[in-house]
């Protein structure tokens, strides 16, 4: 008997552990996607991602657990266990298929697990396409061999990018151009000329003539990117864009004349392109770091308008010097003197509106960010740290006008308003003066916000993980006065620390890249909600699947 009571007594412990290993351990369950087709992808592989420590997080915190690993049964659904409850990210992968790409949805996901599985997770991967055709030379009807070109996605903010997959034509100028996602794109035919030798301190071989080269140009259209035509790209598929007529067109230099006491020995300077696309955006390349001269050249302008950003980076420099050139190329070679202006340091402070008191400076961070798209230059989007009085310096900041970002304010403040120099802000824009004798920021934080709760609905159906988007109405500017949140495992959503005035909100399933334009719609044509001090406002919100 004493034998059989340490016997249960052990089963009884044995159980017990189980029992208890059984509630520790918990699993990620899913399934992978074709995106479009929405067919299962079998023998996919699943990989998971933990959260690491520590003050700075690299690619969000994110760490591959290589111990980890699952793949997809012969229906697409994988499960993946986990130790403990926490966030984590698993992501699909599979050879012979790719990342669906920007406006579809993600290979990857984050999931919170909790005690128990985290379920009806999907991922999704598509098949690539791909786009051929025929190059041949527009006065001749000779193909064009051995000449650079690019697929290049269509988004709705910028329209086509500036880099994207890259073929050559062969000798008969025939292309292709694989690994897509599916999406809209057009085919950019670029020159030969090299694009890291396009900055040099010799004069080009063609100093007085043009150089001639096949024109930069966007096909289906034919010119410049707003005159593409986009093709359809589908998963799996090939799209032919048929016959290319590409030509050859003279490409201009222009000479920067550098002042003398500016080139330092030691110094280097950095040479940015940029354009704007047809919607509006800009497009920057780097063309190159190279050593200070007097004088540089730099070659492969067509005719047409452009802006070169220019950095000089000293070994002392504080604020380095930089420059802002636009001009127009119209039928010959030009050039250019470099004005040359140094940043300047911005010194701020965040203070309590009266009868206010201050928050946490622990979490709070301010930002500048320049307004004339001049971010490869000067590091002043980066945030800065506040001491114990809420003061905050930034250097290097462009004269400009700036936008000031301030996070990590907790739900209980909000900016009333933002001074320079004393006079109050537009929005969340100050302008720096070149005159000024200093440069003082004021962010004024009050203890009344707002905040919008409520409820996201399909149908009558509550809608989870949700992404509530509340944005201040009318906006001052684009992307001004945006919060926003997610709907929890009830529908329900919160979004505070909201200054006083009107807000349009929205729910959205999902949030990509490529939705600008339509989040922009969608929030234009929302109904308004009024916020007061210290007051709630109460919604029901429709669910909105936005591509």
């Amino acid at each position: 008997m004493r034998r059989c009571a340490r016997y249960l007594a052990c089963l009884a412990a044995f159980v017990a552990f189980a029992l208890a290993q059984s509630r520790n351990a918990t699993e990620i369950r899913g399934v992978v996607l074709e995106a479009g087709s929405q067919q299962p992808v079998p023998d996919a592989e699943i990989a998971l991602f933990v959260q690491a420590g520590g003050a700075i997080r690299i690619n969000g915190g994110w760490k591959l657990d290589e111990t980890r690993k699952a793949h997809t049964d012969f229906s697409g659904a994988f499960r993946l266990a986990v130790d403990k409850a926490g966030e984590y990210r698993v992501e699909a992968k599979k050879s012979g298929y790719a990342t669906p790409g920007a406006g579809n949805p993600p290979n990857s996901a984050d999931v919170r697990v909790t005690d128990t599985p985290a379920e009806n997770v999907r991922l999704y991967l598509v098949l690539p396409g791909r786009i051929t055709g025929r190059v041949v030379d527009a006065d001749s009807g000779a193909p064009v061999g051995g000449l650079p070109l690019n697929a290049l996605r269509e988004t709705p903010s910028i329209g086509f990018g500036f880099t994207g997959p890259a073929g050559v034509t062969t000798a008969s100028g025939e292309f292709e151009i694989g690994g897509l996602s599916a999406g809209e794109y057009a085919v950019e035919v670029r020159p030969r000329f090299a694009e890291d030798q396009r900055v040099s301190a010799r004069k080009p071989a063609a100093a007085k003539s043009p150089e001639h080269d096949w024109e930069h140009s966007y096909w289906p259209g034919g010119h410049g990117a707003e005159s593409a035509i986009p093709v359809t790209v589908i998963a799996g598929a090939n799209t032919d864009v048929g016959r290319i007529t590409a030509r050859k067109v003279p490409y201009y230099w222009v000479h920067l004349r550098i002042p003398g006491d500016e080139c330092r020995n030691g110094e280097k300077l950095a040479v940015t392109e940029a354009f704007r696309t047809a919607r509006g955006g800009q497009v920057q390349h780097r063309l190159a770091t190279t050593a200070c001269a007097n004088g540089l050249y730099v070659a492969g302008f067509p005719a047409g308008t452009w802006r070169l950003m220019l950095r000089l980076d000293g070994s002392s420099a504080l604020n380095p010097p930089t420059a802002l050139l636009d001009f127009t190329v119209k039928d010959e070679n030009l050039e250019l003197d470099v004005p040359f202006m140094r940043g300047v340091t911005v010194d701020g402070a965040l203070v309590a509106a009266e009868g206010t008191a201050l928050p946490d400076m622990t979490k709070v961070r301010v930002g500048l960010r320049p307004n004339d798209g001049f971010l490869a230059t000067m590091e002043s989007s980066a945030p800065a740290l506040l001491d114990q009085e809420g003061r905050f310096q930034v250097q290097e900041v462009r004269l400009t006008t700036q936008t000031v970002r301030v996070t990590g304010l907790d739900a209980g403040h909000y900016v009333k308003e933002i001074r320079y120099n004393g006079a109050l802000a537009a929005a969340d824009e100050i302008t720096l003066q070149s005159g000024a004798m200093a440069h003082k920021v004021n962010i004024v934080l009050d203890d009344k916000p707002g905040a919008i709760i409520g409820s996201v609905l399909s149908g009558e159906q509550p809608v989870s993980g949700a992404v509530i988007i509340a944005r201040r109405w009318p906006p001052a500017k684009e992307q001004s006065g945006l919060a926003g949140g997610r709907s929890d495992a009830m529908g329900q959503f919160r979004v505070g620390g909201l200054a006083p005035g009107e807000y349009h909100v929205i729910a959205l399933r999902t949030l990509g890249r490529g939705q600008d334009e339509s989040i922009e719609r969608a929030l234009a044509a929302a109904p308004k909600t009024e916020v007061t001090a210290s007051g709630v406002a109460s919604l029901r919100l429709e669910v909105q699947g936005i591509k």
